[in-house]
């Protein structure tokens, strides 16, 4: 089974946010400038990590990602050199690395079936 988790997007959300109370306090002109920034970042990573989908079907992973393009790709098992996941405390797995002989992917949540 493969579920996707929102730790990850709301860490970076919270993130982003922190960066922005801090450049406000410090400089008060970037507050306008750090603010729209802020927004069309936040609108791009939400946008985007709604429409990043992934399955596992017969052993295979299904990945389909992209805005305006989507990129499907396929990733059979004996492709999967090494897994790495990356977890925070409380949260569990956040991420997940599979490095394959071609790049590597990242899926945000855990991967249970194939591995």
């Amino acid at each position: 089974m493969i579920k996707k988790r929102w730790s990850i997007y709301w860490i970076s959300e919270a993130g982003a946010l922190s960066l922005f109370v801090v450049l406000s306090v410090l400089s008060g002109r970037l507050l306008l400038i750090g603010g729209a920034v802020l927004v069309i970042l936040s609108v791009i990573w939400t946008v985007y990590y709604y429409k990043l989908e992934y399955s596992a079907c017969g052993g295979t992973i299904n990945l389909s990602s992209g805005i305006l393009f989507r990129r499907h790709r396929r990733l059979p098992p004996e492709n999967i050199l090494w897994t790495m996941r990356l977890g925070l405390p409380g949260c569990g797995t956040v991420m997940t690395v599979l490095h394959t002989s071609g790049g590597r992917a990242v899926i945000f949540g855990d991967v249970s079936t194939v591995f």
